[in-house]
């Protein structure tokens, strides 16, 4: 497709059998003027004939009859003269004057003319006889009428007559003869002419046989070469990518079908001629020259780089482009030849594999960190439990223990929040219409905008049903809600609307994170500042924010984000500076999302007592603080305790002290055996114990469903005296 296209093998031939012709033709012109050379010399010996009649030429041939009328005339005139003659008066001094006389010259006169015109000798018998005769008749002025001149008169007249039957049987001679070589020479010409016509016939039909060959040929090697353009241009098709050359000026030479269906053209043959400044990439015409030049000069190829391309919806592509050099026949750079790639949804993958692995990673520190600082608020709950209770009657510490508490319980939230995002595991599941949930959480939206913005509800008929935890999903669409606020100081519209969406396999690429299957969406529009590129990609990382010191957390759209991964949905953020933004969250339909496991809620009424307790528990944690605070609580309560502070030494107790009712123990500990792995070996040797379990970290050690195999149950840290004292209380429940 590349190369240039050669002639067909019979057409080159061609030239041999035109050189044939040319040389049969010339041999023809050369026996014809061989033949015309023969008939030259047979002329030239009726010429030389003719010469003996003293004619220069057969040229003259024609002009015979105009001498025969002048010898006529002669003889005429010759005969007029003779009867005159005999009656000239003879006077003594010759002749008299007559009209004759005149005539006699003028007849002299014409003989010489005619001698000298046809260049006669002057040895002709007839002329000389004839002018002997006349002249006498001039020069002899005769007196009288004498025999003498008589006899001349006879003579001359003889003379004449003799050359006027001399000259007519000589043209009637020459003529006839004539006639037969030019006969000869018509017939002789004919026949050479005919011999020509059928050789060249002949030859004509050679040659017509030749080239109809050729034409058969080249119409067969041209039928061959489409049929090879065509298997290449079906190549070119069928490779998935985008294959293009060009000229040295930039100009389209050619494409394949991907490329053309791209620039928004039905064939490839449509893009020939045209310029990158022609399309709808008009933005990056001059990059892509600037790397059409580089490669052309450098003559080297310019392998898997990215750049950008303008699509015709006006969207921002990232190609995956190579170029090489492209030459012809004679290895001179004639442009360029490139391939490239669609990598945008790859980049799009990258990215949310990237995203995802970093969450993950920012999820695991952040549960390290919650679970330290959870069980430092558990200390500080401990003991503010026994400030409490110390100075219960004290109005004037009460104040103060309140803010601490207030405080502390906003550290609760914020690190539960943390552990949210981190364990990736769910809340209390139920089935939700999310109209419903929308509809009802509609005027607590409402309330949380300003007045100068618009708030317009689109939720779709026959919504499908979706399985989530309902708070967090309200807290989800509250938190996009307000940063949607935020971003409209001076009003605007905000929208939420619902619809029903079917994701096809074929479309699975636009949601990498989703897999195929029925989908509710929610999608949240607002006419705010938008964002750019670099925050859209960070605004999901905890703790970035683009707020005001003191007005963020930078975890609320961390938390959206978690808690629509947990559901099995995903999150789109589509926004451009000055254009608003739009959040898409996409739930499973319900049918896709299996019943939920619970966990045991540490949530209790404050108003609620303990009552006494009785039993003996043995109480496991890792962290001193945290074990001698679990203790005093439990001591307070009226239980017998037993401490270690790790699981082997806690396996140790269970085996040795039989009276152990209860096994309170932390789950995240070291020392080879962790919390859950003490509960499992303590129900194979004890099946009749309560196990209770704590964490201020749901990380990969704990899984629920280990938990309910075991018929454990877990209080999540930090927690307060009460909510240890029920949830042991309901655990010894019916002990005697």
């Amino acid at each position: 497709m590349f190369k240039s296209r050669s002639s067909p093998p019979g057409i080159e031939s061609l030239p041999r059998y035109i050189y044939t012709l040319v040389f049969l033709g010339l041999a023809l012109v050369g026996l014809f003027l061989a033949l015309m050379y023969q008939q030259w010399r047979a002329v030239n010996q009726q010429e030389k004939i003719l010469s003996l009649y003293h004619l220069p030429s057969i040229s003259v041939l024609y002009q015979l009859q105009h001498e025969l009328d002048s010898f006529r005339f002669i003889y005429l005139q010759a005969s007029q003269i003779l009867p005159g003659l005999t009656e000239l008066p003879i006077s003594s001094t010759g002749v008299t004057s007559h009209p004759n006389t005149k005539m006699i010259g003028l007849l002299l006169d014409k003989i010489r003319e005619l001698r000298q015109q046809f260049e006669w000798p002057q040895s002709d018998p007839a002329f000389f006889q004839l002018e002997q005769r006349l002249r006498p008749l001039l020069d002899q002025q005769a007196a009288s009428h004498s025999p003498a001149l008589l006899e001349q008169l006879t003579q001359a007249h003889l003379a004449a007559e003799q050359l006027r039957h001399m000259h007519d049987h000589t043209v009637h001679t020459l003529t006839r003869e004539l006639d037969q070589t030019y006969a000869q020479l018509f017939w002789r010409l004919f026949f050479v002419g005919l011999l020509m016509l059928l050789l060249w016939g002949g030859f004509m039909v050679k040659t017509f046989a030749v080239v109809r060959k050729a034409i058969a040929q080249q119409k067969s090697t041209e039928g061959k070469i489409k049929e090879h353009e065509a298997l290449l241009q079906n190549i070119l098709d069928t490779i998935p990518v985008r294959v293009f050359w060009k000229d040295k000026d930039s100009k389209y030479l050619g494409c394949n079908a991907l490329f053309a269906k791209d620039a928004g053209l039905d064939s490839p043959e449509e893009m020939v001629g045209k310029l990158d400044s022609q399309m709808a990439w008009a933005p990056q015409a001059e990059l892509y020259r600037q790397d059409d030049i580089r490669v052309m000069e450098t003559q080297k190829p310019k392998l898997a780089y990215e750049e950008p391309l303008t699509a015709r919806d006006g969207s921002l592509r990232t190609l995956e482009t190579s170029k090489v050099p492209l030459y012809n026949q004679a290895g001179e750079v004639i442009g360029v030849l490139g391939v490239y790639t669609d990598i945008t949804q790859r980049k799009l993958q990258e990215e949310a594999l990237h995203r995802s692995q970093k969450m993950e990673a920012v999820g695991q520190l952040a549960g390290g960190i919650a679970h330290d600082f959870n069980n430092q608020l558990n200390v500080v709950l401990g003991y503010l439990d026994f400030l409490n209770e110390y100075l219960q009657q004290d109005t004037t510490a009460r104040p103060w223990l309140t803010k601490i508490e207030q405080s502390t319980e906003k550290c609760i939230q914020l690190t539960r929040r943390l552990l949210d995002f981190a364990r990736g595991g769910s809340g209390e599941l139920e089935k939700v219409d999310l109209n419903a949930l929308i509809f009802d959480l509609s005027e607590l939206l409402q309330r949380s905008l300003t007045p100068n913005i618009d708030f317009q509800l689109q939720l779709a008929e026959a919504l499908w049903p979706v399985h989530i935890d309902k708070s967090r999903a309200e807290d989800a669409l509250l938190n996009i809600v307000l940063n949607a606020r935020d971003a409209m100081p001076d009003g605007g519209r905000l929208i939420i609307e619902t619809y029903n969406y079917t994701l096809l396999p074929a479309s699975e690429e636009m949601h990498p994170q989703l897999s195929a299957g029925d989908y509710v969406v929610i999608s949240i529009r607002d006419t705010g500042i938008g964002m750019s590129e670099e925050v859209r990609r960070k605004i999901f990382t905890p703790f970035f924010t683009t707020k005001e010191m003191g007005k963020g957390s930078g975890l609320g759209l961390t938390m959206v984000y978690g808690f629509i991964r947990q559901c099995g949905g995903d999150i789109q953020v589509i926004s451009q500076p000055g254009n608003g933004a739009e959040f898409r969250l996409y739930f499973p339909r319900a049918e896709q999302i299996a019943e939920p496991e619970t966990c045991l809620s540490s949530k209790v009424d404050s108003n609620q007592t303990v009552p006494a307790g009785t039993g003996t528990i043995l109480v496991v944690d890792d962290e001193p603080e945290l074990l001698t605070l679990a203790v005093t609580h439990l001591q307070s309560l009226g239980y017998q305790t037993l401490e270690a502070n790790n699981g082997v030494q806690a396996l140790t107790m269970l085996k040795t002290h039989a009276e152990i009712d209860l096994l309170f123990s932390d789950i995240v500990m070291p020392g080879g055996i962790n919390g859950l792995q003490l509960a499992q070996q303590a129900a194979q040797l004890r099946p009749e114990i309560k196990i209770l379990l704590t964490s201020g970290h749901a990380g990969n050690t704990m899984s629920l469903n280990k938990i309910k195999y075991i018929d454990a149950k877990l209080l999540p840290k930090p927690y307060t005296k009460l909510e240890l004292g029920l949830n042991i209380a309901a655990l010894l429940k019916g002990k005697p």
